[in-house]
């Protein structure tokens, strides 16, 4: 009879579990007009869309993301400097690549397939806290087709895989509702705890470690909120073990982090911090902030007509509307997120329990982790203060609106759990019931949608084929393999839009390709963008040599990044090349086809003398100041670079030859009087005399392969400066590199 009765509850769990994933489908069905769709085509081929493709392409091709030797030519990209907590969706994703290797079927797929996880997820969460199927699937339905869902799409991809936050919440609320805290057990009549790894205890490390692998936001969140609770229980229940419980699991998700940017952390630490990539500053913290009234307003392009003009007012006045926009609860979930509001007024002023003691309980510490969620993601609240304290990397604080989401949904449907179960005895009113519940999710999903959630799939469409069409001509005109040099220049990555061209347009030209090398996205602040900037800023015939010389075999001209749509580059391109270029359909895009001129430059040189010059333009001098050295100041011809007492020049020879070049600077003090300059290397080393008259340098040196650091130290006082906040020492001037062969030499100022 246990079996039949079990099996009969398994059954009927795996039938309302079918029910909540169909539902989902054909709501997502109606929402996104899915039957116009062409799987093998992006949803989104703009913005950051195109970053997340190529990142997603490079791990199919490339086998894991942090290393694209298809992308960043000559030298390949390397997204140490980028560092991310994202494996689970890589892995996720990798394993839908296996079973078609197309970089949009893979994103449209795991996109699509984040709204039944999500719902499968938040109706699994409902019901181990006692929700009935009918309510916990239009709970788990509501969080699923939140606004946030949507307008994240694609775009944010890996924000738009919220399917872990339901989890993590169970987690969070099991610190607080459990009898027993996690980790521990009672011994000896309960007198007693000791460390104990439950079953439960088991689930939630693996949770925890899953939601450090499923984005830096998500798992930031977790352990504020873990805090918030653990110090709520243990005054609520008297019992340190509970903070003690959470302060395990916070340890836990931020070792997950670490582990999952321990490529990162190790690059850096060997290569140095590179200061141009990802630089998040204290107040941005204010202007990604979550604002209340976008949490209770409607979204933007409301189905209704009115609530659409009062949301487009909101949006045109109100400062700082951004990606918060996103936040929108929607109308159900804004009557549980003020359900959490007023509870605590509700406690304070009666003793009487509206609910059963445990959805009191859980609606208590609901309304603990609503509230801190607020206190800290508001605009001005205490994320600002951790963001000047602590750390500015976590900015977007607006995105913490998911689990407020969450929070208020579960607690509304508690209510109505509720309700249900006090007053909904007979047959007739449970039938109500289910059909009050089914009023609720049809108006819930209209409020939470809208048409503009509907992509313009045909003009993606038309762009995307039109891109293709142009690269497989570019394919079929060069050489398998051939690197191809794209214009204009654009840092990589977050760059504003150039003209026309927004950020990662340059990456469709790799997007369409099986068998091409691209040179845009080469990562901003390390060597091949450096050379990339030198390279680019010579005149266009100059310019050309070197990438002759280096081995690319063709240009690639986006037309929207020039303010004259590429004219004059396109006729400079033409004349010296001798060449007319392939032209996309779209008059966009243009090629030009480097394997004539390439010959004939060629020609010119001996076998050997070409390897030399190859060798010259593709493996120059990287040099990189720093210590105390400041950045350059001054004109080409009269500059210099202030020091403090100490500083290092950094000469990094990429290249299998040992390079003699002549160094060549100017040595100053701001004091009449002598000073002494310490140089020490172990490519040379020097003691000199200098003061503010300044003291030439000369010296002959050879440049093994490899990085070599040559340190400077000098014991002048500091100069009087009132207004430089710097500490000033000595400069170097006119500081120059010079051999026979005209050496390249790539330094960051």
């Amino acid at each position: 009879m246990k079996v039949s009765l079990l099996n009969n509850k398994k059954l009927t769990s795996c039938m309302f579990y079918t029910l909540d994933i169909l539902i989902c489908i054909l709501i997502l069905i109606w929402v996104l007009k899915l039957w116009m769709v062409n799987m093998n085509i992006p949803f989104l081929y703009v913005g950051d869309s195109l970053f997340t493709g190529m990142l997603i392409k490079g791990m199919i091709e490339h086998g894991w993301y942090l290393h694209n030797i298809s992308v960043g030519m000559p030298y390949g990209l390397k997204m140490y400097d980028y560092p991310s907590a994202d494996s689970l969706h890589y892995i996720l994703i990798k394993i839908i690549s296996l079973f078609h290797p197309s970089y949009a079927w893979a994103v449209n797929v795991y996109y699509l397939a984040t709204f039944p996880l999500t719902a499968i997820s938040a109706l699994f969460v409902f019901r181990k806290f006692n929700i009935s199927y009918p309510s916990s699937i239009v709970g788990s339905l509501l969080y699923t087709f939140l606004p946030y869902h949507f307008m994240r799409g694609e775009n944010h991809l890996f924000l738009a895989s919220y399917y872990m936050i339901p989890l993590i919440v169970m987690v969070i609320l099991w610190i607080y509702l459990d009898d027993d805290p996690l980790f521990f057990k009672y011994i000896q009549g309960g007198k007693n705890l000791k460390l104990y790894l439950s079953p439960k205890a088991w689930v939630c490390i693996i949770i925890c470690l899953i939601t450090a692998s499923a984005g830096v936001y998500y798992a930031f969140f977790a352990c504020i909120f873990l805090l918030v609770i653990g110090i709520s229980a243990c005054i609520s229940h008297n019992d340190a073990h509970r903070l003690v419980a959470a302060c395990i699991l916070i340890a836990i998700i931020s070792f997950g982090v670490i582990g999952n940017m321990a490529p990162n952390l190790l690059y850096e630490y060997q290569n140095g911090k590179n200061m141009l990539v990802a630089q998040r500053y204290p107040l941005e913290t204010e202007t990604y902030g979550l604002k209340i009234s976008q949490l209770l307003l409607p979204i933007s392009g409301h189905r209704v007509p009115l609530l659409s003009r009062l949301k487009n007012i909101y949006n045109m006045q109100a400062p700082l509307v951004n990606e918060n926009d996103t936040a929108s609860l929607g109308v159900i979930g804004s009557l549980g997120f003020l359900l959490l509001l007023g509870w605590p007024f509700y406690r304070l002023s009666s003793k009487s329990i509206p609910y059963n003691q445990k959805i009191s309980d859980m609606v208590n510490s609901l309304s603990i982790l609503n509230l801190s969620a607020l206190l800290y993601g508001t605009i001005g609240g205490f994320g600002v203060l951790f963001s000047l304290i602590v750390s500015s990397e976590i900015r977007a604080l607006n995105r913490i609106s998911v689990y407020i989401a969450f929070f208020s949904i579960i607690s509304l449907f508690s209510f109505l759990e509720f309700l249900y179960i006090k007053y909904c005895r007979s047959i007739r009113w449970k039938s109500l019931y289910i059909l009050i519940l089914g009023i609720i999710l049809i108006v819930g999903v209209l409020d939470q949608t809208n048409n503009s959630f509907i992509l313009s799939y045909k003009n993606t469409e038309n762009e995307y084929l039109n891109d293709e069409h142009f690269v497989n001509e570019i394919e079929s005109s060069v050489p398998k393999g051939a690197m191809i040099f794209q214009l204009p220049y654009v840092p990589f990555p977050e760059n504003p839009p150039v003209y026309k061209m927004t950020d990662y347009d340059l990456f469709k030209g790799y997007l369409h390709s099986n068998t091409l090398k691209w040179s845009y996205g080469t990562m901003k602040g390390r060597d091949g963008d450096l050379w990339q900037q030198k390279v680019t800023a010579l005149p266009t015939d100059k310019m050309l040599e070197e990438l002759s010389f280096a081995g690319f075999s063709g240009i690639y001209l986006d037309s929207y990044g020039y303010s004259d749509m590429g004219i004059n580059m396109e006729a400079n391109l033409s004349k010296i090349l001798n060449t007319q270029p392939i032209v996309s359909d779209n008059k966009r895009l243009l090629f030009f086809n480097m394997l004539n001129y390439n010959k004939t430059l060629k020609n010119n040189f001996t076998d050997e003398q070409w390897i030399s010059k190859k060798d010259e333009v593709l493996y120059p001098l990287f040099l990189t100041w720093s210590g105390g050295f400041s950045s350059l100041e001054g004109t080409e011809a009269n500059n210099w670079r202030w020091c403090s007492s100490n500083g290092e020049l950094i000469i990094d020879n990429p290249s299998a030859n040992t390079k003699i070049i002549d160094l060549q600077m100017l040595f100053k003090t701001g004091y009449s009087n002598y000073s002494n300059l310490i140089i020490n290397s172990t490519l040379l080393q020097n003691k000199i005399r200098i003061n503010s008259m300044g003291s030439s340098f000369i010296k002959n040196i050879m440049i093994p392969p490899g990085a070599h650091i040559i340190k400077f130290y000098c014991d002048a006082p500091r100069v009087y400066a009132p207004n430089d906040s710097r500490y000033l020492v000595f400069s170097v001037n006119n500081f120059k590199i010079n051999n026979e062969g005209n050496l390249i030499v790539l330094q960051w100022t």
